[in-house]
């Protein structure tokens, strides 16, 4: 009798470590990536019927035992997660924030900004949008990683525009889920300080000559973002960089006229500028001229106040090392491609050539 006993205890404990190993292996049944603040006080209960709540597992007294076994509740990191589906393994790791927890390879196209940043973070499970975009706001990070503030008269604008924006690099990282903001920021503004020494060592004479025109890394970041916003087409960079440049260095000349800088502000400062409340995605006459723009180089003499988006290592060079030209403007003529012209009529003749061909 007490074998039988023994034989049948025996059998339930088998099972019940046989449905825990599989739940062990279960993710919970959302797709999508999950937003939640987390207290240090919470129990091993608590914790469970909270991450079942939100669709992240599932089975609330297993995971309760998981939680309590692996002690995951003594080292709760409190504060902002985001909790993509994952393991009962994975979970405790990630709100612990521990190494253990699962990592994705993300990859920022040059001429990402920060907004297109915080949105492919987010899809990937990395970090919220709303904690990425806060931390790159964050007055006391930035200075700490050297981004100096801008330079503008006005309180209000300064603080807006007061950001990493250009500043964080664009490239292939593996990152891990559920970051802590503060920390995704270090990472890619030290890759940017890296290229930012490679390029400047390489350019050097380059960076000489624009640091004679007045220059600073903010504002020769600033115009690398234009750069790499305006160039659809590679080996145009240079060129694109000269006829800025050739503008900058004259006179004549008060406004850069980029279509690119003024789009950026429906971006960043969109509650300043009325155009944007009409705004498609597009530029227009509206948008590049309204005088609330601080962004747009059709109102603004010289550069805009900040990077308009994260110039690649390329984009960079090329203002470095520009082509040596007399371009003064250039049109899109198709195909990525533009059409440069030294003064003002014969600009004018490469836009009328165009329309007629395009008629």
């Amino acid at each position: 009798m007490v074998a039988a006993v023994v034989v049948v205890c025996l059998i339930a404990v088998a099972g019940l470590a046989f449905e825990y190993g599989r739940f062990l292996s279960r993710r919970g049944p959302n797709t999508q990536p999950v937003a939640v603040s987390l207290s240090s006080e919470l129990t091993p209960r608590q914790l469970a019927e909270l991450l079942v709540s939100l669709g992240v597992s599932e089975h609330p007294n297993w995971l309760c035992l998981h939680l309590a076994l692996s002690r995951a509740d003594r080292c709760i990191v409190a504060g902002p997660h985001l909790l993509a589906p994952a393991t009962p393994r994975e979970l405790a790791a990630m709100v612990c924030r521990t190494s253990a927890r699962p990592t994705e390879k993300v990859t920022f196209p040059e001429g990402a900004h920060r907004f297109a940043m915080a949105t492919t973070l987010a899809a990937a499970g990395i970090v919220s949008r709303d904690a990425f975009l806060g931390a790159t706001s964050d007055r006391a990070l930035l200075r700490s990683l050297g981004i100096a503030a801008p330079t503008i008269d006005e309180p209000e604008l300064r603080e807006a525009i007061d950001t990493a924006e250009g500043f964080l690099f664009p490239a292939t990282y593996t990152l891990h889920k559920d970051s802590e903001p503060a920390d995704l920021i270090r990472t890619f503004a030290r890759e940017a300080e890296r290229r930012w020494k490679q390029a400047t060592a390489t350019n050097a004479r380059g960076l000489a000559a624009l640091e004679a025109m007045g220059m600073t890394r903010r504002t020769i970041l600033t115009l690398a973002s234009m750069v790499e916003k305006e160039a659809a087409v590679a080996d145009e960079r240079p060129t694109i960089a000269s006829v800025f440049l050739n503008r900058l260095r004259d006179p004549l000349f008060k406004r850069l006229q980029s279509d690119p800088t003024a789009m950026y502000g429906c971006v960043a400062i969109p509650e300043r500028i009325a155009a944007c409340r009409s705004w498609n995605g597009k530029a227009s006459p509206e948008l590049n001229r309204d005088p609330a723009n601080a962004y747009s180089t059709y109102v603004v003499d010289g550069l805009p106040p900040g990077p308009v988006a994260n110039p690649g290592a390329a984009a960079i060079a090329a203002v470095l090392a520009p082509e040596a030209t007399t371009y003064r403007y250039f049109v899109a003529k198709g195909g990525g491609r533009h059409a440069f012209s030294v003064t003002y009529p014969e600009h004018l003749e490469a836009v009328k050539a165009l329309r007629e061909r395009r008629q």
